[in-house]
């Protein structure tokens, strides 16, 4: 398993909108829904470091593919050991808010805002646990591929003439010959030089690399080659022909001896037979002034006519560029603006969000000393107020008792009255009764 922490991302880019050149063509078809190249969203990832390779606990030494033609295998290796990756998505697997959630994830990988959380790997791999390796667990080939041309390391370098054949270590075989190289007329290394025209100067040199006896591999040439900054251009020098030249430099001179002649001797010069025919008449100068001034009125109409279509044809480019321009602005006011103040609150609010986090657990540690404070206080009074309590309620009791002992009294007290008077009314009640029934009597008599 490859393992990518946020710490080692350098760069994250998400490319909206891909061509082929980010994406081969044999990819997009292993991407369900994908019929082109504008159908993928590539999200590239640029690694400061290559990624973590998670292997189980038992495997101490490389790993090696069960088959040597194991496609798979060969491909992860490669992609452990760069550091630019590409993952590719369809445009079909984005839902609702899953684009923007995938732009934010980016620009918080990009702005290093991530960071790792501590795994436990004891519980990977169906509780047998991993751990970390790098690429280099991985087998590698040790036989490389053969190269066309094998250079010893204890091989010697030394010139050879060009057209030359170079004979065969074993002498039976025929020698290669080495053809003469020239650089293009746009090499870099072509030097200018005022004494060779459109001769470029050679600087590659081709040189023989001599193998030892014990080495049975043909000799191959190598090439050292000297580039010239790229801000110097090649110029091309040309050369005029020796006549030409000099009539040049015959007419200059002759310029400047007519500037210092006065003008008669410069009339008497041009009635020269030679050179009479070479000046114009009365009539042939009135004639060429006829056609001049036609064909300067055929020129003004012409240039008034062009300098009006011009004017008109601005007048609608400008109308036409502003109108494209005020589409394309409100294109992306309606595509991008909405996207972009979406990444710009969520930055803020992340970054309120973070702030409010922290003074929250500032404050509750606050009031965490506060209600320790007031427990402390509430408990040293509520001791206090419970003693107070209990001597009350001692005195209270104290009292209840004395109270109770004085009632016991006076009930005895009561108890011992009421008996007395119980005895006396025992005593008077039979006298009574006789009284009533001698009265009873008598009324009945």
């Amino acid at each position: 398993m490859l393992s990518i922490r946020p710490e080692p991302v350098d760069m994250c880019i998400v490319e909206l909108s891909c061509d082929d050149t980010v994406i081969r063509a044999g990819m997009i078809s292993m991407l369900r829904g994908s019929d082109s190249a504008s159908d993928v969203i590539t999200l590239k990832l640029s690694l400061i470091r290559n990624g973590i390779v998670l292997v189980p606990l038992a495997s101490n030494s490389t790993i090696s593919p069960a088959s040597q033609n194991d496609a798979d295998f060969a491909a992860f290796s490669k992609i452990c050991q760069s550091k630019t990756i590409n993952l590719h998505f369809s445009k079909q697997q984005f839902i609702g808010h899953d684009l923007l959630q995938l732009l934010i994830f980016a620009k918080a990988l990009s702005s290093h805002r991530l960071h790792s959380p501590n795994f436990d790997y004891s519980r990977f791999n169906n509780g047998r646990g991993a751990q970390e390796k790098d690429w280099t667990v991985f087998e590698q080939p040790s036989n490389p591929p053969p190269y066309k041309h094998i250079i010893p390391s204890n091989s010697v370098l030394g010139k050879r003439p060009r057209n030359v054949a170079s004979p065969s270590p074993s002498g039976s075989r025929e020698g290669v010959s080495v053809p003469p190289y020239f650089h293009p007329s746009w090499s870099r290394t072509e030097v200018n030089t005022p004494t060779e025209v459109n001769t470029p100067t050679e600087v590659n040199t081709p040189t023989v690399v001599d193998s030892d006896k014990e080495d049975n591999a043909p000799p191959s040439y190598t090439t050292s080659s000297t580039c010239s900054p790229i801000r110097i251009r090649p110029t091309v020098f040309t050369r005029e022909k020796t006549t030409q030249q000099k009539d040049r430099l015959k007419a200059q001179s002759a310029k400047r001896m007519l500037e210092d002649i006065p003008d008669h001797l410069v009339r008497e010069i041009l009635k020269a037979p030679r050179i009479q025919h070479l000046l114009a008449t009365q009539q042939e100068l009135e004639r060429d002034n006829s056609l001049i001034f036609g064909q300067v009125a055929d020129a003004e109409v012409e240039k008034i006519v062009e300098r009006r279509m011009n004017r008109y044809l601005e007048e609608e480019l400008k109308g036409a560029f502003k109108k494209l321009v005020q589409q394309r602005l409100d294109h992306l006011v309606e595509a991008q603006l909405p996207l972009a103040a979406q990444l710009f609150l969520d930055g803020a609010v992340n970054g309120h969000r973070d702030r409010f986090y922290e003074d929250c657990k500032m404050n509750e540690a606050g009031l965490h000393e506060l209600a320790d404070d007031g427990c402390t206080r509430l408990r040293a009074t509520a001791d206090e107020c419970s003693t107070e309590l209990e001597d009350m309620a001692q005195e209270k009791i104290d009292r209840f008792k004395d109270q109770a002992e004085e009632a016991n009294n006076l009930i005895g007290e009561h108890l011992e009255h009421l008996k007395h008077w119980s005895r006396d009314l025992a005593r008077v009640a039979p006298r009574k009764d006789a009284e009533s029934r001698t009265i009873m009597r008598c009324k009945s008599v």
